[in-house]
């Protein structure tokens, strides 16, 4: 393992499941192993299934701001032609009321509950997910130097494709088929350049915004890029332990993504090509270190943990060193 001095940078809370996160000096551990009022609050359709992210882009485009305490949220939606108006609850006990504002929002019933143990993906890795500031540079130099990297790639790509349109021409009259399109050309005058969605690649992926699309909890510095790859082992049932602070934690495995990282966080629109260019360049820039025995696919990024109940009420504070056991 390279030398290295972990630390606890950030701790980022997400009160409410798919909505905006709130960056605090210090959380306790919840009795499930989570971080109190850590996606606290989730939202349910009457059919019983989450209203979230995953299912429902339009969800990005409610402002969630609260307390310094976390102990009230004022829900917004800027821009809303309905002007449906800002309202303050007390978090986290004013699900019910709550509960209104998101149903006209909506346009549907929708039920808020609330639980002290909050509602995570996995339910089996409850703890805290745990990124790297590195990790997120590392991501966001991936995307902001793709302009350059696709300008270089499309010149050469497009002189190979005309090279390839002429010879087709003279063995098939003049219809060509462009590989990189997966369309018939019969205009003899190059490719379809309609193909890649990465033409069109929109401004580049800050550190910041990269926080927004993978919404990890904790996040540490002071290690190189996808350091927190170490802290899960080469198979499923391997127990890597480690501790921040006081808090004794137990790496899982690395997080799967899901539909929201490509979304843009505050306004739901998709960046297409971004879950393809991302595993590409995951699965090339592995480290060493990486059990790849873990990756049946490489769309993971952070590591998921498991907390038990005996660390229920310890603090985690920004600063708190990570440390092997």
């Amino acid at each position: 393992m390279p030398e290295a001095i972990p630390k606890l940078a950030n701790i980022r809370l997400h009160p409410i499941k798919s909505l905006d996160p709130v960056e605090v000096p210090e959380a306790r551990i919840a009795p499930s192993g989570g971080l109190v009022y850590d996606r606290a609050w989730a939202l349910y359709s009457v059919d019983g299934k989450w209203v979230n992210g995953k299912r429902t882009p339009v969800i990005h485009l409610i402002r969630a701001t609260y307390s310094p305490d976390v102990r009230s949220v004022t829900l917004s939606v800027p821009g809303d032609r309905r002007k449906i108006p800002t309202r303050t609850f007390a978090f986290p006990d004013a699900h019910e009321e709550a509960s209104e504002w998101f149903s006209i929002f909506f346009e549907q019933q929708i039920t808020v509950r609330y639980s002290e143990n909050g509602f995570p993906d996995d339910s089996l890795a409850a703890g805290p997910t745990i990124v790297s500031t590195a990790s997120l540079q590392a991501v966001s130099a991936w995307f902001s130097k793709e302009r350059q990297v696709l300008s270089a790639a499309r010149s050469e790509r497009d002189q190979s494709a005309e090279h390839q349109l002429i010879t087709a021409q003279r063995t098939d009259g003049g219809r060509s088929w462009d590989r990189q399109s997966s369309t018939l050309s019969t205009s003899g005058e190059g490719p379809d350049r309609r193909s890649s969605p990465n033409d069109q690649w929109p401004a580049p992926l800050s550190v910041d915004d990269l926080r927004l699309r993978f919404r990890a909890t904790l996040e540490i510095n002071g290690v190189p890029a996808f350091w927190e790859d170490q802290l899960f082992g080469p198979e499923e049932c391997s127990s890597f332990r480690f501790t921040i602070g006081d808090v004794h934690f137990e790496g899982s495995n690395p997080c799967a993504r899901c539909p929201v990282p490509p979304r843009d966080p505050r306004t739901g629109a998709t960046l297409d090509g971004f879950q393809k260019r991302f595993a590409q360049l995951r699965e090339a820039t592995i480290p060493p270190w990486s059990p790849q025995s873990r990756f049946d696919h490489y769309y993971r990024l952070s590591t998921n943990t498991r907390v038990a109940s005996s660390e229920s009420g310890k603090l985690l504070r920004q600063g708190d060193p990570l440390v092997f056991r």
